[in-house]
């Protein structure tokens, strides 16, 4: 996928043009394996849990995962 491709489904995902365009490929990569996992995400509901909560511990394990993840790629 070309950097401009990348830059495409980050404003479709709802980034900015002017926040983005400066953006290194390694940095593009991140944001756009952040947003497929957010789309993709299965958010349970939990008893005394908000759902706030909930996406938050998601997002911080998916964010920890995906590095790893986009690590390996780059190497």
């Amino acid at each position: 996928m070309s950097d401009e491709t990348l830059r495409k489904k980050l404003v479709q995902a709802g980034y900015k043009e002017v926040d983005i365009i400066g953006l290194d490929r390694h940095a593009l990569l991140k944001y756009v394996a952040e947003v497929i996992l957010a789309e993709t995400a299965y958010m349970p509901e939990q008893i005394g849990v908000s759902s706030l909560q909930t996406m938050a511990a998601v997002m911080k394990m998916v964010r920890k995962n995906l590095l790893w993840e986009v690590w390996w790629i780059l190497i």
